[in-house]
């Protein structure tokens, strides 16, 4: 979280330094920066909204099925060593645990793509600021050498983007818990409740209720 915070005033910093140098290259150039800047910028913000929460989402999912499948074998964990039913119950969850892999994958996929598009808006960028330059080679080789500087920096706000989508997921869900109505255990307890004995003459049921 501390890193998240500095990274947008990095990259700003960067970007006024870098469109500081390419300004000596030309307006024409330093206009080129600051529109592959804010290109990348808009990509990230325009891509992980629609890409990200779904498989987000479908990961939170399959890994609470997942759980909650694991934890009802757990009290059977004795009878299925005795009677030999391991492979049964692998198999059983095995379409939750491909279920989970394939949200994580799916979310990976979708974090590289957007990513790849930040780095394809970089070249983008770089380029156009070599092509506009017009003050020199020695200038034009500083104003690359700055906006693939820029352009690197500028391009790890995509990860700050993301993140902020997952966080804003979590948060959502945890507000949807929260506004569930609370479980009367105690009450569904005493709905069915049952008290067996054996006092010898037979046995003696006393269900919720009576005496």
């Amino acid at each position: 979280a501390a890193i998240r915070k500095v990274t947008g005033p990095a990259a700003l910093a960067a970007a006024l330094a870098a469109l500081v140098a390419v300004l000596l290259s030309g307006w024409p150039a330093a206009l080129a920066l600051c529109l592959g800047l804010a290109a990348m910028q808009i990509a990230a913000r325009m891509m992980a909204p629609r890409m990200i929460p779904q498989w987000v989402q479908q990961r939170a999912s399959a890994m609470a099925a997942l759980k909650s499948a694991y934890a009802d074998y757990v009290p059977c964990s004795a009878d299925i060593v005795a009677y030999d039913l391991g492979e049964r119950v692998e198999a059983a969850l095995m379409p939750m645990a491909a279920a989970l892999d394939h949200a994580r994958t799916a979310e990976v996929r979708a974090e590289a793509m957007i990513l790849g598009v930040q780095t394809l808006l970089a070249g983008v960028t770089v380029a156009a600021v070599l092509a506009l330059s017009s003050q020199g080679v020695a200038l034009a080789a500083l104003s690359t050498l700055a906006a693939a500087g820029a352009a690197e920096i500028w391009a790890g706000l995509a990860r700050n983007v993301m993140q902020a989508e997952r966080v804003s997921h979590s948060l959502s869900r945890l507000e949807t818990i929260a506004a569930l109505p609370p479980r009367v255990a105690m009450e569904q307890l005493a709905d069915t409740a049952i008290i067996a004995m054996d006092l010898g003459a037979g046995p003696i049921v006393i269900a919720s209720g009576q005496r």
